[in-house]
């Protein structure tokens, strides 16, 4: 009765026939309409003016005209003519203009917090993102975006910021930066004009924590390592006068390091969280092409983050304990790196479809805060202790030569073979049991006079190895990622891990996600397997070092140096990595007739874009035994002699790279 009082009343005021139905029941969704309606001119806001987009005239709203609401006057609401929203008095703040507003025929503009779906937090996040017609409202504010940066007051804004003012959400929304507080903080749907954006940039803060939690993950292991680098080296390398060495093979191989790192953490916060829900809503494919933009970015990063540049002043340090820091940090670099990338709004470059990628459907709103660290800071110390073990022994200077003895023996007692050649103490601290069969990691005993041709590396026992320190690094890590590396070389020594591993065993077969097996990847150790206890024993009494494989086989044909591919001008890219005249990059020799590198070429060197096309590209191939090939300045490929190498020359290419002049 109190509704029809209320329409008869509204009715002999001549506004009745203006009052829509769902309008007359409460204050909160009047105030949702209210909202809906506001129109925002171009003098209030900053506009695009490099390519504008349509004009929204008032004609396209809903037709209600303010009277016709209930508890808001006419003077409460947003003028045509004046800010849609208050700001703080002196705020710089731009805002996208109306024009670069989509026409409000999508549901995104109307659609209100109480909608039930949306208010339910216990929702599908899908099923979230669709109530809210997420994927309309992202379209319109990249449209906006992309028509031109807006600038008010002299402000420009990076995309993230842009993205939360076009929702009139949190100010500061500065998401490349990984100290960012903003955007590591939770958005309510109140703060922003509409839910859609309190779905993106939440998706937006879940992407930013991620990282955060990875840095703090590297700030940690680093913490944790720094007390116990004197243990180590004595420990690992004991008599090695300068750990310069172990630094410089530490920076060879840090790429490796950052790879197999930015995938553990990926593959912790996405595949332990989705294991257990009913809705994947990230595939397996997304997650690896996230994890493969991380590596390829971090490995394209290291200049840029100044890894390479710490090279100079790391040298100059003669300890692993005061190169460390140096180390963490250039680390921690190329892993944000990637969070400068994605959240840079450059749609040349894929930023914008890959962060689209990573959030829609609501998949990263459904990543919990409560993140256990402890797993990724040990995971980080274990790729350090890792690449820190094997570069101890690569440089000792007493000449060690870590090698696994492979044996027919059954874990237990040794063999006759193995008792006359290795002494009692080394075979209970070096054996490892593979399926039932015993092996030995040993190193040989270059002592003149000593009688026994093998004996324990340092550290390289398992009462040190066990599991419980050194980043819980183990002997059997060490086997494992060796033989299966052999197993996946038809049981030959020589392996060559990929740049995106997904092996996850000596047969082949391949995992969820790449470098899933972490440090037990097929290859991340690679020392040399030998088969025949008694041929290891006569190469050893040789002392006559002919390859990295010594005692054990060398690949038949084998070139032991590889193939330098050389650059005579500018820079280019050889299988992804930037190399740039005078330099060169070593091809590791695959074992087969002819090998093989991607070649990408005519660059500009004006170009500072991260992903730019190409002017060509080449597939080259070349006899494997060649030590050295060029590039030439008519991106075409020589031998040593000067001659074409099978008339082969620079391509058409129409693949978006990366720029190898970016960052420099």
């Amino acid at each position: 009765m109190r509704l029809l009082e209320i329409t008869l009343l509204l009715d002999l005021l001549g506004l009745a026939t203006a009052l829509p139905a769902h309008h007359s029941t409460t204050a909160s969704s009047s105030h949702v309409a209210s909202s809906s309606l506001s129109t925002h001119t171009d003098s209030s806001l900053s506009t695009h003016t490099d390519s504008p987009l349509p004009t929204h005239i008032t004609s396209s709203l809903p037709t209600h005209s303010t009277s016709s609401l209930p508890t808001h006057s006419a003077s409460s609401l947003p003028t045509p003519t004046g800010s849609s929203r208050a700001t703080p008095s002196g705020s710089s703040r731009a805002t996208p203009s109306s024009s670069a507003r989509p026409t409000p025929t999508g549901s995104w503009q109307i659609v209100s917090c109480s909608d039930p779906t949306i208010a339910n937090a216990a929702a599908a996040p899908s099923s979230r993102w669709q109530a809210a017609d997420t994927d309309d409202a992202w379209n319109a504010a990249v449209e906006a975006w992309t028509g031109g940066q807006s600038q008010s007051g002299g402000v420009s804004l990076p995309f993230s910021a842009f993205i939360s003012n076009f929702f009139h959400g949190p100010e500061s929304w500065n998401c490349q930066d990984v100290g960012n507080v903003p955007c590591s903080t939770v958005v309510q749907c109140d703060q922003v004009d509409h839910p859609a954006g309190f779905l993106i940039l939440n998706s937006f803060s879940s992407v930013h924590q991620l990282y955060q939690h990875m840095a703090g993950a590297l700030d940690d292991a680093l913490a944790q390592m720094t007390p116990n680098l004197g243990t180590f080296a004595q420990t690992f390398a004991p008599q090695l006068p300068s750990d310069t060495t172990v630094i410089n093979n530490i920076l060879n191989g840090i790429g490796a390091a950052v790879g197999i790192f930015s995938s553990y953490s990926w593959n912790f916060f996405l595949s332990s969280f989705f294991k257990n829900n009913a809705v994947m809503a990230l595939t397996q494919d997304t997650i690896n092409n996230i994890i493969s933009f991380a590596i390829g970015t971090a490995r394209t990063n290291l200049p840029a983050c100044g890894f390479l540049s710490t090279q100079n002043a790391l040298q100059t340090q003669n300890s692993v304990s005061s190169a460390l820091g140096t180390i963490f940090g250039a680390w921690k670099g190329a892993e944000t790196g990637y969070l400068s990338a994605i959240f840079s709004g450059n749609s040349q470059n894929n930023s914008i479809s890959d962060l689209y990628t990573m959030i829609k459907n609501g998949s990263m709103t459904a990543i919990p805060n409560d993140i256990d660290l402890s797993n990724i800071t040990l995971q980080a110390q274990k790729i350090m202790y890792g690449q820190l073990i094997q570069s101890a022994w690569t440089v000792a200077p007493q000449g060690l030569h870590p090698f696994i003895l492979l044996t027919n023996d059954s874990c237990g007692p040794p063999s006759e073979d193995i008792k006359r050649n290795v002494p009692t103490d080394v075979i209970g601290k070096a054996q490892v049991c593979n399926n039932g069969q015993a092996a030995y990691i040993m190193t040989t005993v270059q002592i003149p006079g000593d009688q026994w041709p093998f004996g324990t590396l340092p550290g390289g026992t398992v009462d040190v190895l066990d599991g419980t320190k050194f980043g819980g690094v183990t002997l059997d890590d060490i086997f494992i990622s060796s033989y299966q590396a052999y197993q996946l070389n038809n049981n030959t020594n020589g392996y060559q891990m990929p740049d995106e591993s997904r092996f996850i065993d000596g047969h082949g077969t391949e995992g969820d996600y790449i470098f899933q097996n972490g440090i037990r990847t097929p290859g991340f150790f690679n020392l040399p397997i030998c088969t025949d206890v008694n041929a290891a024993v006569e190469a050893s009494s040789q002392n006559n070092p002919n390859s990295k494989w010594w005692p054990c086989d060398t690949p038949q044909g084998y070139n032991t140096g590889g193939t330098n591919i050389h650059v005579n001008n500018g820079c280019i890219l050889i299988n992804g990595n930037p190399t740039c005249h005078p330099d060169s990059q070593n091809i590791p020799d695959n074992q087969q007739p002819n090998n093989t590198a991607t070649i990408y070429a005519g660059f500009s060197g004006d170009s500072t874009m991260y992903k730019v096309q190409a002017g060509c590209k080449l597939t080259a191939v070349w006899p494997h035994n060649y030590g050295d090939i060029y590039f030439g300045a008519d991106n075409c490929l020589y031998d040593s002699q000067g001659n074409r190498i099978f008339g082969q020359c620079c391509g058409p290419n129409h693949d978006l790279v990366t720029n190898p002049y970016w960052g420099k």
